[in-house]
């Protein structure tokens, strides 16, 4: 059973009810409020200044003409409810915003540290001095602004619920002031120089779901965007975001909580480049009593994890990857709460890293090195093809003979799901295409293989999969990922990733 899902409602701030409704119901909501903001406000409106002038398209650094600091997120933070304060420009992502069209001239200012979060006037207040800070945008007129050109770089900024300006309260000079909105009036309290933030080479937007740490950024800067990132995800189960969480090379200080959608990445060439003291972990609290089954989609890989303790534990599922190209170092074996199927945890760390089983290996260099790394590959990829050819002509002697003894076999398992429960030996494997038959309607049976990939004695072959089921005669379909491994001319692992909720649901009475 699904959980229900928890409404994001908080305080007085009205502008985010709607967002918990139904799609249907929300489209109405929103339809009936934009009409009564937009008569509302329509009188404030008609006395507007000019057009919005082109606005900077990359993130932005926005300095009050009066005061010459820079607009900030208060302690880098991500919350709901920061107060976006003025503050000496530092050059900290914190002070670094984006400017999104909405509509009628009319742009949403997100911070760099969380593009979801933006301006906002508190509790949809239409009274001078009402205080600003960050909120999760839900497309509220309270969060949207219209930058109204002065020339030179600089604007005001007027809100399209209450006609005010964004204004630097009794014109204060001074760090720390929470910016306010204002009956607009000219001041350069209410004027603020808008300028592109320069470049380095190689210093790409990656976009605001792709997070890139650097240890000279404050520890605690980076909690708080981990946090953030794991308050959204955390229950995210069937949602749309992702985030990917990079971590260039060095040390870091931090608890990295892993939800669901999110890839944490050491960005050095190996796992040593990057070392995380504390804990690179996945925890099943949302789902009790602590039920691991439903933990899936996330991954974590090369870095080196100190763990706080002595343990880092991967409470998960499937399509979970902690692969062995990180270490746990200085700790105990990383602890499996694996539920849902067969898997081996990692080997114990041996304190020689050159020959531990979790390190990096140094690449061959060699021509014959190169030649011998081709014929594997190309071993890896003919019996891959036979594996195919004979799944396909379903040929279960073939099968178990192509199999190893033992197998490391990975299906997330579902007590509804006649075909799929554990197996090891060669002829278990081989079963599980025989019962698959049994259980649903070769004539409706599709199977597509959109990408073939070979990397040494691994394979990995991507693409859709659908069928009907025998017993049921519902549909299941979705996307798919084999995971194979071939040693000596057998598959060793056979790991397979699929659309487990829509079989699930088909094979349901």
């Amino acid at each position: 059973m699904l959980p229900t899902p928890r409404p994001a409602i908080g305080g007085r701030h009205r502008s985010r009810r709607a967002r918990t409704r139904g799609p249907l119901a929300a489209a109405f909501v929103a339809a009936a409020a934009a009409a009564s903001l937009l008569s509302a406000v329509q009188p404030t409106q008609a006395v507007a200044e000019p057009a919005v002038a082109a606005l900077p398209t990359g993130w932005s650094t926005v300095v009050n003409a009066g005061s010459g600091k820079c607009l900030d997120a208060r302690a880098a933070g991500t919350v709901n409810g920061t107060a976006v304060q003025q503050y000496a420009c530092n050059n900290s992502t914190a002070q670094q915003w984006s400017f999104t069209a909405t509509g009628d001239g009319f742009v949403r200012i997100a911070n760099r540290n969380d593009a979801q979060q933006v301006v906002d006037v508190s509790d949809v207040s239409t009274a001078d001095n009402a205080a600003v800070h960050l909120w999760t945008y839900g497309g509220g007129g309270n969060q949207q602004w219209q930058a109204v050109d002065e020339g030179g770089g600089s604007y005001h900024f007027v809100n399209r619920h209450s006609g005010k300006c964004l204004d630097v309260p009794s014109a204060s000079t001074a760090d720390s002031v929470q910016l306010v909105q204002y009956t607009c009036n000219g001041t350069a309290a209410q004027r603020f120089r808008v300028a592109p933030v320069s470049t380095a080479p190689g210093d790409v937007d990656l976009g605001p779901n792709v997070v890139v740490f650097d240890p000279s950024m404050p520890s605690a800067t980076i909690q708080s965007r981990l946090d953030s990132i794991f308050r959204q995800q955390e229950t995210n189960q069937f949602g749309s975001q992702r985030y990917a969480v990079m971590f260039k090379p060095g040390t870091y200080s931090n608890d990295v909580n892993v939800g669901f959608y999110t890839q944490v990445l050491g960005l050095g060439q190996s796992p040593d480049s990057v070392t995380l003291n504390g804990a690179v972990h996945v925890e099943a609290d949302w789902f009790p009593p602590q039920n691991a089954t439903h933990n899936f989609w996330r991954g974590a890989e090369n870095l080196s994890v100190n763990p706080t303790g002595g343990t880092d534990r991967w409470a998960v599922s499937q399509a979970s990857g902690y692969p062995h190209d990180s270490e746990v170092i200085d700790g105990s074996p990383l602890p499996w709460q694996d539920q849902g199927h067969r898997r081996q945890p990692p080997p114990e760390p041996d304190r020689d890293r050159e020959e531990s089983a979790m390190s990096v290996k140094s690449v061959p260099s060699t021509a014959s090195s190169a030649s011998t790394a081709s014929s594997v590959a190309e071993a890896t990829r003919s019996v891959v093809q036979e594996f195919v050819a004979a799944r396909l002509a379903g040929d279960t002697e073939r099968l178990v003979a192509l199999f190893a003894e033992e197998v490391d076999w990975l299906l997330a398992e579902n007590p509804v799901v006649p075909w799929i429960r554990p197996r090891s030996t060669a002829a278990e494997c081989a079963a599980q295409f025989t019962e698959l038959t049994e259980h649903t309607v070769p004539e409706d049976a599709r199977a597509s293989v959109d990408t073939f990939l070979v990397d040494g004695t691994d394979a990995v072959l991507m693409g859709h999969l659908s069928g009907t089921v025998r017993a049921t005669g519902k549909t299941f379909e979705g996307p798919f990922a084999l995971h194979l491994t071939v040693e000596d001319g057998r598959i060793t692992r056979h790991h397979l990733y699929e659309n487990s909720l829509s079989i699930a649901q088909a094979c349901a009475p």
